[in-house]
Order: C-alpha cells, then structure tokens, then sequence
C-alpha cells in the first residue's frame, strides 16, 4: 500500500510506491555516455583540456611528476570566472552575471569509469582536492559559498565516462543549503542542539535506516528518502563546512564514502547516481546549527510529470528496504 512520508528538516513530502517498480515498460532506449576515441582526463592528454589549477601527485609516483589527481577550470562553465568582468551586469533586480568558479576534479589518471574500481589511496587524495580547493576559493575570496558534486552515469548527467567530479562556487548560498540552514537554526534556537546531530543519534538508536557506522561516521537512509537506495553521510564531529577537516577526519570520510560507493554498486550494480557535499557558506565556518553532511542519490527511476510538476518524489523503496540490501552489500 503506498505511504506518504514528510521530512521534518525541509518540509517535503515523498510518496513511497513500491508496486511501481514491476509496472511495464515498453521503452528501452537507454541513452549511456559514449567513450571518446581519445579521452581529455587521462594521463597524456592534459594538453587536451584548460590548464591544471591544481595537480596533486599520484599514490605510487615515487618522485616522478606523475599527478594522481588533477583539477582543471571547466571548459563550459555554469558561472564566469571571477576577474574575467569588470562589473556586475544587472539586467533588472533579479538578474546580474553569475561569477564564480567552476572546477572539473579528474579523479584518476587512468581511464577509469567506476568510482569503486580506484584504491582507498586513491579516496584520500580526491578528498584532498576537495578540500584544497575549498580552502584556495574561501582564501582568495572568490564565492560565498561551494558544492563539490559528482555525477557518475548519462542518466545522473555525465558528459564523459571518465571517472570526475565538479566544484561550482557562487556569489549566494544555493536554496538547498540555505533552507537547511534556516531551519537548522529554528531547532537550534528552540533547544539548544544542533538538527543534524539530534537525527543522526535517533537513526543509530533505531537503527531501522542505518547503512553503517564507524567511529567518525555515521551512514543511513533518510526517512523520506527522495530516491531509492538515498545515503546521507554525516560526519560525528559537528563541522559546519567540509574544508575544516583535519587530515585524520578527510582519511576517515574518504573511506566512508568508498564504503558507500561499494555498497551502492553491489546493491544495484552500474545504477547512475549524484552525490553532493552540503557545506556551510564559507562565512559561517563557526556556525553551531549547521553540519556538513553528503548525501548520494541514485537515479533508479526518472523524474516524470508529477514529481517535475508538483515537486513530490515518488519512490519505488522504503528507505528500512533499501538500509537492509544496503548493509547486506558488504
């Protein structure tokens, strides 16, 4: 029987309709990304794309100058880089030139196409390019705020099949962080405790939705999960934005989310999927509501004519279903 459910933090509401995952489909046109000939991110074709704006070297460089990780400006930006003005250009009060940064994150320098196929290693220094990154925008003063976000398969919005993730940072704090912010600060204002730490705790308590948990994190299926097999990753040590981790706590996430990632491939193998860092804007760095987590959407079923027009998710699994296949995974 379907069930409807509504997240406390964000106020949507998710229909939850497993029958639906055995309705027919008569359609089985799957649009997949295409290999390229010769692909820009590998190692050797660097010349192929815009110039590194950070290079670390590889696990198993031994003193060579092999990159490990490389961090190039995207060719075709969604915002302008900062500088490349001289002014804003206002059109009408709602409309000025987006300036910003936004950043390709080649995670490998062979040519991978599955997360899960790179080592824990490999983990590390990619979460070390997030962070470097974010600390070089914040510093330099160039946004307010920054998404570091992966699309991984065509049907999550992939351009190209080799393994990569973005970092798009703004002049504003985008609505959804900024809606969690908001209603963070009501609870916090009404007693004294940060949301995000008072749910993680109830989910480890219930232990209905929990994927698994280590002693720095802590991974489970939201409630009103919006897609099937959703993971929220939250750190235990309250930090409002991702670039304050030390170098034990980055170890510590970048062995969660493989955890995640692996899990997710063997639970639903080659399922495209999104994942997103939802960090503080760089000015609340102190901020004692809000708490940077990550959240992985996998892209089982499209968005269709009722959760585009009325903006309620239907979901084909219940997030106790999705939490136990999860944990089974490994």
């Amino acid at each position: 029987m379907p069930e409807v459910r509504q997240d406390l933090l964000m106020g949507y509401r998710v229909l939850f309709a497993p029958e639906r995952a055995t309705r027919p489909c008569e359609h089985t046109d799957v649009v997949t990304s295409l290999p390229l000939e010769r692909c820009p991110f590998c190692r050797g074709n660097e010349a192929e794309t815009t110039a590194a704006v950070l290079e670390l070297p590889a696990v198993d460089a031994c003193g060579s100058q092999n990159w490990g990780v490389r961090v190039i400006s995207n060719r075709y930006p969604a915002v302008t880089p900062v500088g490349e003005v001289d002014a804003l250009r206002a059109t009408h009060a709602l409309a000025a030139t987006a300036l910003g940064v936004h950043d390709v994150i080649v995670e490998a320098p062979q040519h991978a196409t599955s997360m899960t196929s790179l080592s824990a290693a490999q983990f590390r220094l990619i979460a070390r390019a997030y962070r470097q990154r974010l600390r070089t925008i914040r510093d330099a003063g160039q946004a307010v705020h920054a998404s570091v976000f992966k699309n991984n398969g065509a049907a999550a919005g992939a351009s190209l099949e080799h393994v990569h993730s973005q970092l798009i940072a703004t002049s504003f704090v985008t609505a959804a962080v900024a809606q969690e912010s908001a209603q963070a600060e009501r609870h916090f204002a009404a007693t004294s405790r940060c949301y995000f730490c008072d749910l993680m705790q109830h989910e480890i308590r219930s232990h209905e939705r929990l994927v698994f948990e280590t002693d720095d994190f802590v991974c489970w299926c939201p409630f009103a999960s919006r897609y099937a097999s959703e993971m929220c990753l939250l750190p235990r040590r309250h930090r409002a934005c991702f670039e304050q981790l030390d170098d034990a706590e980055l170890d510590a996430f970048a062995a969660a989310l493989r955890d995640c990632l692996r899990r997710l491939d063997r639970a639903l193998p080659g399922v495209a999927f999104n994942f997103v860092i939802h960090s503080a804007e760089f000015a609340a760095a102190s901020s004692p509501h809000f708490h940077w987590h990550l959240e992985i959407l996998p892209r089982v079923m499209g968005l269709a004519g009722f959760e585009l027009g009325a903006g309620c998710p239907i979901n084909i699994m219940l997030p106790e279903v999705a939490a136990a296949a999860l944990q089974a995974a490994m």
